[in-house]
This record gives structure tokens, C-alpha cells and sequence, in this order.
């Protein structure tokens, strides 16, 4: 197998196994979710009910942050002995737990508390014993913020374990999810800084990265199960899954701003500023403790809606442009998918007061970003094979192929191409003039040689073809044609003339050769011709100093 084989090979099976354990796990996700077995279960477990014996009053209380609480009464019958809590899930409450009158729970925020005023999002797990049969169970919930006020609380009671592990069930999907996300965004991360490291190439499929793990810890710190793992970083959790979605929105932005013209980067520098500035906006209100994180969500969601118009904007005015190409278009439907997503979960929110079971932004963005991501890779590793000025094939991808031990089996021809007098262009008329005949002789090649074959900027003014499948004489005339080309520029544009010397070497003269081998042949001919151009010249300007040979 030939290098360029083998490493076309390796980059194949990283993306096969990376795709892989990600199909993985959302086809183990899906099954979870989806069990289909019959199981007989003949002896009693400790399992859970829903409380449905209370009563609930709204109480007003100007010393609360609302000016109202909530109580609950609630009589539970028959507790036995072993696993037995009383479990329910609180959103920005404040909590109290009375038996017979007489305080035994209470969740607050400390006095001196400077992160914020809300307890986060929680479960609260009350132990039940036989001995609290029949007793008064008296719940007041004090809400936080207004937003929260109105919110319906469920009560049950019995086993721990019972009543997480079915919230971990139903969690479950967002979670696996969430993690994809995550591991998504760290591999498209370490690419893009792999890439940049090696190469020197910047690239966009580094704020694909960050969007993804934006999402997925938007997500997975939102569902009510990672309280159950970290019960005491309640508020940690709710301010990250605040914080992520501004930041998410400014990532996505960045993304888009490295896939589209210039033209448009005034829209987007905008849409990149503003979540950046309403999370600081927010950090600074939450610090002063003028506005906490939760009492601000809505200019998150502003802020989104606002990125995601002006991103909308920039979107169409680029595939106004570009129709014809169907790569993009494919980008820009997924795109449009995705703001679909987005408008039906913010609606799903504000028609249900929670985002715990909303899926579709997740299921949507996440599929973009594997498109995407996978497109971006693809590029990433086009442009790392590719000379940027002339779009030739750079040394490394010249060097890849020259590297492949293996003796050439099929008729292949090799041209060394090299500028003659670049030196003295670029002292006289500058770089810039130089960068222009590199560019000009590049086109030229592309122009003159057959469509399969390999052309590659081999140093600065050095250039290489790869031609198989063809005769010497099918060689001379694309020599021929180039020359004429070259000759045909001159007449153009005589006060920047492009003149090169090039050497040629056949497989079929020089059998049991590698590639590196007729390299060598064609560089000593090329070299041959190069040095009587000099002579010539230096016998015509009598002796006058030219470049080096």
C-alpha cells in the first residue's frame, strides 16, 4: 500500500471509530428508551407513590421575595419500616418541612450568601419513619422569583432508589445526548488545535467544538437527574445551564462568521458581541445581587433570537450567491433545520414553564454538528494538503507521494518545473510582482495538463507534475502547450515576462525506478536546461550578473 494510502486509511478509520462509538451510543440511548421485555416479578419491592391526600393554600407574605408561599398539607398512611423519604423536586424555592408544627427541613440560602439568592434547581429527600404514620406533614414552598410562582409541585413517597431511577430513566435520552455532544465538541476541539499546531492553519471546526460542548452541558446540566448526582452543587449546576446558552448562541456565531464572505462579517461581528456582552451584563447584575442568572433568562432568549436573525440574515444573503454549490446548500438546509428546533423548544418553554423534557434543539443542533463537523474535517484536511497561493498541492502532499518506496509499475511521467529570474523580479519590481508570475505559471499548468494530474508547488518558485498513462510524445506536446501559454502571457505583459526551465523523466526509460528516483532524474534535467538558460543569457548581456543557479 502506497503512504498516501495508508494515511488516507488511518484518517478513514479514526472518523469509522469515531462515528461508531457515537452511533453506539445513541442506539444503546434509543434502546434504553425503548425496553421490550416481560418480566414476572412475584415478590413485593419497595417501590414509590404519588401523594394525592393534601391540601394546598397560597399564602401572602410580604416578606417573602415574591410577597407569596405556598403551603401543602399532606397525610401519609401505612410507612414502614426500610427506604421510605418523602422525595419532590423544587425549582428556585425556598423549603420548609414541618411534622406536627415543629420544623424539621428547611433548604435556604445562607444570609451572607454572595452567589445568589435561590437555592437552584433540587430534590429535596425527607427520611419517613413508621412512627410518623398519620402525622401532619405540612410543605411551604416559597418561590424566588415571579417566574417560578405558579409552578405544580409533585409529592411522592417511598423508595429513594425507585423514584431516581425512573427520573434517571426518563432523563436518560437528554443525558446520552448531552454527553455525545460533549465528546463531539472535545474531539472536533483537539483536531481543530491538532491542525493548527502542525500546520499553522486556522480553522472554523474549533468554535464547532465549542458549540458542541456548550449544548451538551446546557443540557445535561438542565434535567433534573444530575442534581441526584451532585446534590450539594444544586446552584452550580442551574447558573451553568444559564450561562451555556448565550454562550452556545456566541460559538455558533463565530462558527458561521468562518463559513461565509467577509461582506457579511458586520451583521455577524454583532451577533458574536452581543452574547458575549449579555453574559457579562448578567455576571455583573448576579454579582451586585441587583438581578440573579434566572431572573435575567430572558435576555439569554433575546439574545439567541437576535443572534440566530442576524446568522439568519448572513445565511441567505451567502446561498443567494451560491445556489449552484450543493455542499453549501446541504449546510444551509441543516442550518434552517436547526432555528426550527430552536423556535419550537423556546415556544414549548414559555407554553409549559420547563425545558426538562425539551429535546428537539439538542436532536437538531447535534445532528448538524456531526454534518458539519464532518465537512469541516474533510476541508481541514484539503487545506492542509494545499498551497494557498497558488491552490497547487503543497510540499508536504509532494513529499507524502515521493515518500512511497514501491517501484512504479504503470506508465508515469515526472516534470520539474523551476521560475527562472524570480530573484530579480521580486528585488525590482517587489514580492508582490513575484507572487503574481508564481500564481500565473500555476494557472498555466492547471490549463495545459490533463485533469488527473497531480500538480504541486515543490518550493518556493519550484513546481512538480505527476502524469500517468501517457507517452513521450503526449508529454512533449503538454510541454509544447505551456510554453505557448507562457509566451502567450509574455506578449501581455513584457514588463513582467515568466520564462522557467523545466526536465522531464519517463518510467518507461528509467524501469525499476520509484517515484523519488525519477524525481531525481527530472530535477538533473530541469537542471541541465536551467543552466544553459543562464549561459545563454549571461553570453547575451556580456557577462551581466544573474541569479544563482
Amino acid at each position: 500500500m502506497t503512504t498516501k494510502g495508508r494515511t488516507d486509511s488511518k484518517k478513514l478509520n479514526i472518523f469509522l471509530y469515531l462515528f461508531a462509538v457515537i452511533f453506539i451510543l445513541l442506539f444503546l440511548i434509543y434502546t434504553q428508551s425503548k425496553q421490550a421485555l416481560n418480566y414476572l416479578q412475584s415478590r413485593e419491592t419497595t417501590g414509590y407513590l404519588t401523594i394525592h391526600e393534601l391540601s394546598s393554600q397560597r399564602i401572602s407574605d410580604p416578606d417573602t421575595p415574591t410577597g407569596t408561599k405556598k403551603e401543602y398539607i399532606l397525610n401519609i398512611r401505612d410507612i414502614s419500616e426500610g427506604d421510605n423519604y418523602l422525595v419532590f423536586y423544587q425549582v428556585h424555592h425556598y423549603v420548609e418541612i414541618y411534622l406536627d408544627g415543629q420544623l424539621v427541613y428547611s433548604l435556604m440560602p445562607k444570609n451572607d450568601n454572595p452567589v445568589c439568592k435561590s437555592t437552584g434547581c433540587s430534590w429535596v429527600t425527607f427520611p419517613l419513619y413508621p412512627k410518623d404514620t398519620d402525622r401532619e406533614i405540612r410543605v411551604v414552598l416559597t418561590p424566588v422569583y415571579k417566574a417560578v410562582e405558579h409552578r405544580q409541585t409533585e409529592f411522592l413517597a417511598g423508595s429513594r432508589y425507585a423514584i431516581f431511577n425512573r427520573q434517571l430513566e426518563a432523563d436518560l435520552p437528554a443525558l446520552g445526548m448531552g454527553f455525545v455532544a460533549i465528546i463531539v465538541g472535545i474531539t472536533f476541539i483537539s483536531i481543530s488545535l491538532f491542525s493548527m499546531i502542525q500546520y499553522n492553519n486556522a480553522n472554523s471546526l474549533v468554535f464547532l467544538g465549542l458549540f458542541s460542548v456548550c449544548i451538551g452541558l446546557w443540557k445535561i446540566t438542565d434535567v433534573r437527574s444530575t442534581t441526584i448526582l451532585f446534590p450539594q452543587n444544586a446552584i452550580l449546576m442551574a447558573q451553568l445551564s444559564l450561562l451555556m446558552l448565550p454562550m452556545s448562541a456566541a460559538s455558533f456565531a463565530f462558527f458561521i462568521k468562518k463559513q461565509i464572505e467577509k461582506s457579511q462579517y458586520k451583521v455577524l461581528n454583532c451577533a458574536c458581541l452581543l452574547p458575549a456582552i449579555a453574559v457579562i451584563l448578567q455576571l455583573l447584575l448576579q454579582r451586585t445581587g441587583t438581578r440573579d442568572l434566572r431572573e435575567t433568562l430572558i435576555v439569554s432568549h433575546i439574545t439567541i433570537g437576535v443572534t440566530a436573525l442576524a446568522t439568519c440574515y448572513a445565511i441567505i444573503s451567502e446561498w443567494r450567491k451560491m445556489k449552484s454549490d450543493r455542499r453549501n446548500s446541504i449546510k444551509y438546509i441543516c442550518f434552517f433545520f436547526c432555528c426550527a428546533g430552536v423556535v419550537l423548544d423556546l415556544t414549548l418553554y414559555y407554553l409549559t414553564g420547563t425545558s426538562n423534557d425539551i429535546l428537539n434543539t439538542l436532536s437538531v443542533f447535534l445532528t448538524y454538528i456531526i454534518i458539519m463537523g464532518v465537512i469541516s474535517v474533510i476541508e481541514l484536511n484539503r487545506q492542509a494538503s494545499i498551497d494557498f497561493s497558488t491552490g497547487l498541492n503543497n510540499r508536504n502532499k509532494c513529499n507524502e507521494l515521493l515518500l512511497d518506496e514501491s517501484v512504479l509499475t504503470e506508465e508515469t511521467c515526472l516534470i520539474m518545473f523551476d521560475l527562472n529570474q524570480l530573484k530579480k523580479i521580486n528585488d525590482s519590481q517587489g514580492h508582490k510582482a513575484g507572487d503574481h508570475l508564481i500564481q500565473t505559471f500555476a494557472q498555466i499548468l492547471r490549463q495545459c495538463t490533463p485533469k488527473h494530474a497531480f500538480l504541486g508547488r515543490y518550493g518556493g518558485d519550484e513546481f512538480i507534475a505527476i502524469i500517468k498513462n501517457n507517452n513521450e510524445q503526449n508529454i512533449l506536446n503538454i510541454l509544447t502547450d505551456i510554453s505557448n501559454a507562457a509566451e502567450a502571457h509574455n506578449a501581455l505583459s513584457p514588463d513582467l515576462p515568466l520564462t522557467y526551465s523545466a526536465g522531464y523523466a519517463l518510467s518507461t526509460t528509467y524501469p525499476d525506478h520509484t517515484l523519488r528516483m525519477l524525481m531525481e532524474k527530472a530535477d538533473y534535467n530541469m537542471y541541465q536546461e536551467k543552466k544553459a538558460y543562464y549561459e545563454t543569457l549571461s553570453e547575451a548581456n556580456g557577462n551581466e550578473s544573474s541569479d544563482s543557479l
